[in-house]
C-alpha cells in the first residue's frame, strides 16, 4: 500500500502540473513589506559575513607569511650557530 500511495501522489501531482510547452504563469507577488525587510536584512548579513571572512583571509594570510618568515629565519640562525654551542 506504501508504493501504491506513493504512486498516486506522484500522478496527482503529474496531473496538476501544466501539460510540456504550456506556459505556467506563476501567480502576481503581493506587496509585503515584512518580506522585503527580511530579504534586506538578510543581504546586508551576508554581505557583512563576506566582508568578515575577507578579513580574516586576509589576516590568515599575514599570520601565516609571518610564521614562514620567523620560521626561515630561525633555520639560517641554526646553521649559521656554531656547532660547539
Amino acid at each position: 500500500t506504501e508504493i501504491t500511495t506513493s504512486l498516486d501522489r506522484i500522478n496527482a501531482r503529474l496531473s496538476a502540473s501544466p501539460a510540456p510547452g504550456a506556459s505556467a504563469a506563476a501567480p502576481a507577488p503581493t506587496a509585503d513589506s515584512g518580506l522585503a525587510d527580511a530579504v534586506s536584512a538578510a543581504q546586508t548579513t551576508a554581505t557583512q559575513a563576506r566582508e568578515a571572512a575577507s578579513n580574516a583571509l586576509v589576516v590568515g594570510i599575514l599570520v601565516g607569511a609571518l610564521g614562514v618568515i620567523l620560521g626561515g629565519a630561525a633555520l639560517v640562525l641554526l646553521v649559521r650557530r656554531p656547532r660547539g654551542a
